[in-house]
């Protein structure tokens, strides 16, 4: 189980030989920017906002194995007041980079955890 500081957690077992994990901290989210985590292959990737006050994209994550590579993401909509939790992703993965084809919140920080190979 990982924790986080600002409190998310992700529990489960990911079993693979020659698997890696990197980390890393984006300053903000730029759309349609490609973020590259020094692996070559990714199989799963976790974004998530590192701070909840902000509208916007909450998280994201990506599964390799799940059909190919299929991606989840909670946001926030101020208008609605609502959490959706959205099959239709903005992240991609191609090797080992990742980008989102829209912008996260202005000035909002964000983490990602990646796990793959070198």
């Amino acid at each position: 189980t990982f924790t986080s500081a600002s409190g998310l957690k992700v529990a489960g077992t990911k079993e693979d030989s020659g698997l890696v994990v990197k980390t890393g901290t984006l300053s903000s989210l730029v759309a349609d920017t490609e973020y590259d985590t020094g692996l070559s292959d990714i199989s799963t990737l976790i974004v998530y906002k590192t701070s909840h006050t902000a509208v916007g994209l909450i998280h994201a994550v990506y599964d390799k194995t799940a059909g190919g590579g299929e991606s989840r993401c909670t946001s926030y909509s101020s208008y609605l007041k609502n959490v959706t939790v959205d099959g239709n992703c903005p992240l991609t993965v191609n090797g080992g980079k990742f980008a989102s084809s829209v912008a996260g919140s202005n000035s909002t920080e964000y983490t990602w955890i990646a796990i793959g190979t070198e």
